[in-house]
């Protein structure tokens, strides 16, 4: 998952599956709320406790996908992939202080924060480096996200 190289095609297509897993989540999240508040009693504040720890269930293993795009992707580029470790260190640090201390309370939480979303970009627009590893022909990008090799 997080040896070898990963195509442009292949880095977008699975990136926007990981968003489209995400963002399903966050619905399925805010609608399982209000159920799991009321098992708490539905003391102030528990159903924002109630989605924040519902959608973090499925964040961390999609953040753990993510880094294993960005890693390859970062290999095809020429890059260690270490890289990518290091920005998403800063953008737990960055999302922290956004949600734990507010959007404006910070600044520089936020341009932390942004900037990893504007990495995630950027990563898949830069251009391979020539040579090197053989790139895998991913047939589906449900292959690519969990660096699946095809068969055969």
């Amino acid at each position: 998952m997080f040896s070898g190289r990963l195509g442009r095609k292949d880095y977008f297509l699975s990136l926007a599956l990981i968003i489209g897993i995400e963002v399903l989540w966050a619905f399925i999240s805010f609608l399982l709320a209000l159920p799991v508040a009321s098992l708490l009693g539905n003391r102030p504040g528990s159903g924002l406790v109630a989605v924040f720890t519902i959608f973090t269930v499925v964040q961390i293993p999609l953040l753990f996908l993510l880094l294993g795009l960005q890693f390859r992707r970062l290999h095809d580029i020429g890059l260690t992939g270490w890289i990518a470790a290091g920005a998403l260190a800063l953008y737990l640090i960055g999302s922290n202080k956004v949600v734990y201390l507010g959007p404006h309370t910070d600044m520089v939480g936020g341009y932390i924060y942004y900037g990893y979303l504007i990495s995630i970009f950027l990563i898949g627009v830069l251009p391979a480096r020539a040579g090197g590893a053989a790139r895998v022909a991913y047939p589906t990008p449900l292959h690519a996200l969990f660096g699946l090799k095809p068969a055969g």
